[in-house]
Order: structure tokens, then C-alpha cells, then sequence
């Protein structure tokens, strides 16, 4: 037998014993090149963008399933950020998260508040959830794995929201979460003090929500100039890996998602937060891809050496008076193929890589919250694997002009109170050697 067929027809599991469910099938495909390896990181082979596979199992980001080939197929795990994500596999992922928590609290203990992992500072109080008139408030330590619906929505957060290890919080399709205000508002007072409003992982969060359903998070009193209202999502450090936020908007916080143990970060909007996204030094596996940025003090913050964090395909814009990317400490995260547009500064402390790009992105009505694009827009198959720079994959991200004119929008918060000006196919001047409009 050749070595081929050997590598081929093993089909080989190499992986713990029952590590893949056989009653699951879920049909995905890949939207670019990744490899496919074993529990041992043997890589088995590369896919190509456009070839299926088949999850039958998943755990947090990894994807464990079936790669068919001309002869035969091989098993093996492949990473979320490589998949193209359908209704179909968010539920999925939802409900073998919940399965395995399930398992896990039931096998580890019916719990005492007195024996859970505390978070440093002041010690925080059983979870509470109350339906109050206008909201479900909540606060405190979970228990054991709880999910935020949208019958009971909206919420209010009344205090640190701790998630331990081996619990997961779930939050439903359209859910809102609104956070009362700090008693310590300074932008870099931490949640574990107990004086600052947010929420705490140290187990799993699965923010999965659709274009049409998107999770939000918000200060109780909405407003562009409200930074600090709240303190944030914070993944721990040595926490479980695995947790996922998909087109969730983020807004009014001090930090609004803050990375410790590797969550994947896509689709999601950050507006109106004193820092969007911060990548501590543990952030070695962090996955930030597909999101907007716009309209925070600082867009994104990089400390430390998470030197396998990825932050790709992003629109940066309109972040001030910190700039849309800052780097500290010889921090060195993978961070390309991203649009920075009208931020002051695009860097501090970080030298681009040569596939970002600084253009407009034209979107529709970015003032009133439509990111789509034009079809003139230079983002479309501009991003990793030719994929696009921005929020929506594919032809979702093109909106269809009801007349020949484009009129293009400045960011939120931005140019108040101008005239919009018009631009016209093939309008053009140039400007210092490139094209630019006539907007620039």
C-alpha cells in the first residue's frame, strides 16, 4: 500500500475516543484555504475556499468532522474562522456548548457561591435575575449555565455579571442588554472591583446573533459621548477557550470586549466605547475578523505579545484622539487586510502590513447605521483570500442603488450639520498619484 493510499484510506481517528458524534451532519464550506489536522496538530491536508465539510462535533471555535476526497475522506478539526458560519451551525454550536456544560456541572459539583473561582478583588454575590416592569435586571455569580432570551428582553445589568469556569452564558437571536452606570467610571477601573458594571468570563459566552437579530449591549442612557458607562465584556486570562460573539453591537463601554482566553470576534459593531477591542498578553488565539470599528476613543488596543492573535478584514474608522490601532509593548499580533479610513491617528506604535488600505469605504447610511456598501466600494474582494474587508460576506454586502446618484455618508458623530455631497460614476481627480473622489 502507497503512502497515499495509506494516509487516504486510514480515515484514521486520530483523536481521543469519542471525540466526533456520528448522529451530527452539519454541511459548512470553506471560505478560504485552511488546513485540516488531527488532535495531535498533524496536518492531514489543505482545503481550498468553496470545498465542503461535515461538522460532527464542536468545541467553542474547533470544528471537529469529515473532509470528503475523490477517494474517500478524512476526518479532522478545522477552525471556525476558516467556515463559513450558517443559521444551521450557530445553533449547533449552541447546543453542543450547552451539552457539555451541562455535563461538566453536573460531574464537578451542585455548587456552593463559597467554593467557585472568584475573580481577584472584592468577592461578588450569588447571580440574581429579576424581572422588574421595563427590565429582566441581573447581576452576581452564575451558577450553573444560564441563557439570556428574548422574551425576558431587555436587561439591565445592576452590577458584575462573573461566568466561572465550566459554566456558559447564552444570549438569544435580538436579545438587548443595557448597563447601568458605573459607580467607578474611569476607563481602565476593573469590573472584579465591584464598583464597575460588565461582565466577566471565565467559562464560555455564546453571543451568536443574525444581520437581522443583532445582539446588542448598551448603556442605559445611550449616547455617543457616554465612553465609560459601563465597563465591558472581559475574557479572563486562563479561562475556557471557545467563546464566540457574532454580530453583536457594543456600545458606551470602557472597554468593549476585552480579550483574554481566544474568542473568535466576528460581525460585530464597536461604537462609542472608550477602547473597542483590547488584546491583553494572553491573547495568543484571539480571532477578530469581519467587524466595524468606528466612532471609539481608541479602535484597538494591543498590549503585550499575543503573537497568534489575528485581526484581519476590519473597517477602522472616525476612531479619536487615540487612532484607530495602538501598540504597546512589542506587541505583535497578525493584523492585515484592514481598511483604516479617517481615524486620528490609523497607528500609534504599529507598522502596517502592505495589504491594509486607507479609502473610503462608501457605505449607504453609515449616520443611521446601514454599513452596506456600494458596489463601487474598493472593499469588496479586497480581504484575506479575496474575501471582503467589512461586515458582510459575499453579495450581502452590496446594496443596490434605487438611483444612478451615490451619496456618501461621513461616519457617525461626523461632519454634523453639512450638506451631503454627491458623487457620480466616474467622477474622479487625482490627488498626490492615486484616485481619489471628489469627497476626499
Amino acid at each position: 500500500m502507497t503512502i497515499k493510499a495509506v494516509g487516504i484510506t486510514l480515515m484514521v481517528f486520530l483523536f481521543a475516543p469519542g471525540i466526533l458524534c456520528a448522529a451530527a451532519r452539519i454541511p459548512v464550506k470553506f471560505k478560504e484555504e485552511a488546513p485540516i489536522k488531527t488532535a495531535y496538530e498533524y496536518e492531514l491536508a489543505r482545503a481550498k475556499a468553496g470545498e465542503d465539510f461535515e461538522v460532527q462535533e464542536s468545541r467553542g471555535a474547533t470544528l471537529y468532522g469529515f473532509y470528503p476526497t475523490e477517494t474517500g475522506g478524512i476526518r479532522g478539526y478545522v477552525l471556525l474562522k476558516h467556515i463559513d458560519v450558517t443559521d444551521e451551525l450557530s445553533q449547533f454550536i449552541r447546543a453542543e456548548a450547552a451539552r457539555r456544560g451541562k455535563l461538566k456541572v453536573g460531574l464537578d459539583r451542585k455548587a456552593e457561591l463559597s467554593k467557585l473561582p472568584q475573580p481577584p478583588g472584592k468577592r461578588l454575590t450569588k447571580y440574581v435575575e429579576d424581572k422588574a416592569e421595563d427590565f429582566t435586571s441581573v447581576s452576581g455569580v452564575m451558577l450553573e449555565s444560564t441563557t439570556w432570551t428574548k422574551d425576558k428582553s431587555p436587561y439591565l445589568i445592576t452590577g458584575p455579571v462573573y461566568v466561572p469556569s465550566g459554566v456558559i452564558l447564552f444570549i438569544d437571536p435580538g436579545v438587548e442588554i443595557y448597563s447601568e452606570k458605573s459607580k467607578d467610571p474611569r476607563p481602565r477601573a476593573s469590573i472584579s472591583s465591584g464598583q464597575v458594571n460588565g461582565i466577566l468570563i471565565a467559562g464560555n459566552i455564546l453571543a451568536i446573533g443574525r444581520p437581522d437579530q443583532i445582539i446588542s449591549f448598551r448603556g442605559l442612557k445611550s449616547d455617543p459621548s457616554n465612553r465609560t458607562t459601563w465597563g465591558g465584556i472581559h475574557v479572563l486570562d486562563g479561562g475556557d477557550p471557545g467563546s464566540i460573539f457574532r454580530w453583536v453591537i457594543i456600545e458606551n463601554a470602557a472597554t468593549g470586549i476585552s480579550s483574554g482566553s481566544g474568542p473568535v470576534v466576528s460581525n460585530c459593531i464597536f461604537r462609542y466605547n472608550y477602547s473597542g477591542i483590547l488584546l491583553n498578553e494572553r491573547s495568543d488565539t484571539a480571532n477578530i475578523f469581519n467587524n466595524l470599528i468606528i466612532s471609539n476613543n481608541t479602535g484597538l488596543e494591543a498590549r503585550g505579545t499575543p503573537s497568534t492573535a489575528e485581526v484581519y478584514n476590519n473597517i477602522f474608522a472616525y476612531n479619536q484622539p487615540n487612532g484607530g490601532i495602538r501598540a504597546w509593548k512589542n506587541a505583535e499580533p497578525l493584523i492585515a487586510y484592514n481598511d483604516m479610513y479617517a481615524n486620528n491617528p490609523d497607528y500609534q506604535g504599529w507598522s502596517p502590513y502592505s495589504t491594509d488600505m486607507r479609502v473610503n469605504p462608501m457605505f449607504v447610511d453609515a449616520k443611521n447605521g446601514d454599513y452596506h456598501v456600494y458596489s463601487r466600494s474598493p472593499l469588496l474582494g479586497r480581504g484575506r483570500g479575496g474575501s471582503n474587508i467589512g461586515l458582510y460576506p459575499g453579495r450581502d454586502a452590496v446594496h443596490v442603488p434605487r438611483e444612478t446618484t451615490i451619496e456618501e455618508e461621513k461616519g457617525p458623530g461626523e461632519g454634523e450639520g453639512e450638506e451631503k455631497k454627491e458623487e457620480k460614476p466616474g467622477d474622479t481627480k487625482k490627488k498626490g498619484g492615486e484616485e481619489k473622489s471628489k469627497r476626499d
